[in-house]
């Protein structure tokens, strides 16, 4: 049986620091910012936390730029996420504006285009596409990222 702790009670980290790191490591990349939430949430100290994290990065466990690339692969491809909101999620997890730019690079006008194709013939849109119909699809394709002149082309060219 499990003792309950008082909710003025501090909560005690289980394992070290590392160790913690390793296994969330284990399961997906994390940048250095998502690693350090996650330690303090469990209630290490900062100094053990920053060390942790130094030592990781030293030897090659934590990469900012190898999680955001690999962030970016699954938005673009399984989850059918835009740059636009790629880059605000990054930002979001701590990575700096230099490594942003260098992770979504590689996506191209062409790969944005098709994304939205594909987005567009998973929702069986019907032709001609009525008015409201294209509103709604151009809001909920700027929500998901993409820019609005891509959307614009996309819809233009199934539309008319």
């Amino acid at each position: 049986m499990q003792r309950r702790r008082a909710d003025d009670e501090e909560p005690r980290p289980r394992g070290s620091a590392r160790l913690v790191a390793l296994r969330l490591l284990g399961r997906r990349d994390y940048t250095r910012e998502e690693l350090r939430r996650k330690l303090s949430d469990r209630g290490f100290p900062h100094d053990e936390i920053d060390s942790t994290l130094d030592r990781l990065h030293e030897e090659g466990f934590q990469d900012d730029a190898r999680a955001a690339r690999a962030f970016v692969r699954t938005a673009t491809h399984i989850k059918g996420r835009g740059p636009l909101r790629i880059r605000q999620e990054l930002k979001a997890r701590g990575v700096n504006a230099e490594t942003i730019s260098s992770a979504t690079a590689g996506l191209t006008p062409e790969q944005v285009r098709e994304a939205i194709e594909q987005i567009l013939t998973r929702k069986k849109v019907s032709h001609p596409i009525p008015m409201a119909e294209r509103q709604r699809l151009f809001q909920h394709l700027v929500r998901r990222g993409f820019p609005a002149d891509a959307i614009l082309k996309a819809l233009r060219g199934i539309g008319d």
